[in-house]
């Protein structure tokens, strides 16, 4: 666990209201082939010193949500009512690390459906400004892919590969 005043000094370089985070790759380790995705709570390998790492910014009054492509749901691999209960397997993770649930803005369409929702197009990071009544300078975005971060850069928010997030949460243990 992070000492408080290492994790206040480095959180402070990084002066953003509004955390969002990618799921698959980034709270969870991704999925293996030949699946591609997380199907059951079982199959869920969370990235412990990240649910960690949330929790403190949570303790810091800072919005923490999570913005995710899932078209598992789309191609009917999985339930809505399953896709929730995965989701209540972090936050349970969370509250266990001294945090609260997290909020899930999930774009469940195909690739094919060119949503405005479906990563790397704003949708769920313009939707996500829009519900916290903020705006792309109060937010920073976390993930680890190019379409992660061309939906931050699409709406103009700060963002930062996990790769680097790893190495300020290491810096803090």
């Amino acid at each position: 666990m992070p000492k408080s005043a290492d994790f206040s000094s480095r959180i402070n370089t990084i002066d953003k209201k509004i955390w969002i985070f990618d799921r698959d790759g980034v709270l969870n380790q991704k999925a293996v082939e030949p699946n591609r995705y997380i199907l059951a709570e079982d199959s869920l390998i969370l990235n412990l010193s990240v649910i960690d790492f949330i929790s403190q910014l949570q303790r810091r009054s800072l919005k923490v949500t999570v913005a995710t492509n899932q078209q598992c749901v789309g191609k009917k691999l999985i339930t809505e009512a399953k896709l929730a209960k995965i989701h209540n397997k972090i936050n349970e993770a969370v509250q266990k690390a001294g945090g609260q649930n997290l909020t899930y803005y999930v774009c469940t369409h195909l690739e094919a459906d060119n949503c405005v929702c479906r990563k790397p197009k704003p949708g769920l990071l313009n939707l996500i400004m829009k519900d916290f009544s903020t705006n792309p300078q109060e937010c920073i975005f976390i993930g680890d892919s190019e379409s992660d971060e061309e939906a931050a850069r699409t709406s103009k928010i700060k963002f930062l590969y996990f790769g680097d997030l790893q190495t300020l949460i290491n810096g803090l243990a």
